[in-house]
């Protein structure tokens, strides 16, 4: 269910779409060609543009230091865009602000430790 306030920019990107949602979500973040839009931090963050890169392990250290743990489905990165909102609002809701902020610095920027 879309908010009111997001329904006039989504029926305008559906109107003046080449592609629709679903087909620019899949180009974008899920492939099979290359990914415009990578949703892993550490593509983003390390000079190497890898998965499971050095800011990748800061903070999956970060979060075993802080006694978070991550119970996913497969060997998905700690540092997935989904993965990183979804331990921002969970943070926030349980008014970790310190945690958050740490967070933060940890994803938005250059990890601790990470050159």
């Amino acid at each position: 269910m879309a908010l009111p306030v997001a329904a006039p920019l989504a029926s305008g990107f559906a109107a003046s779409a080449e592609e629709t949602l679903p087909e620019a979500w899949q180009r974008l973040f899920i492939g099979p060609w290359a990914l415009p839009a990578p949703p892993w931090g550490s593509v983003w963050l390390d000079k190497e543009s890898v998965l499971f890169g050095d800011s990748t392990l800061a903070l999956r250290q970060w979060m075993r230091e802080n006694g978070i743990a991550l119970e996913a489905d497969g060997n998905e990165p700690e540092d997935h865009f989904g993965t990183v909102l979804l331990l921002a609002a969970w943070l926030c809701e349980t008014e970790q602000d310190a945690l958050f902020a740490q967070l933060l610095a940890c994803t938005c920027c250059r990890g601790p430790g990470v050159s």
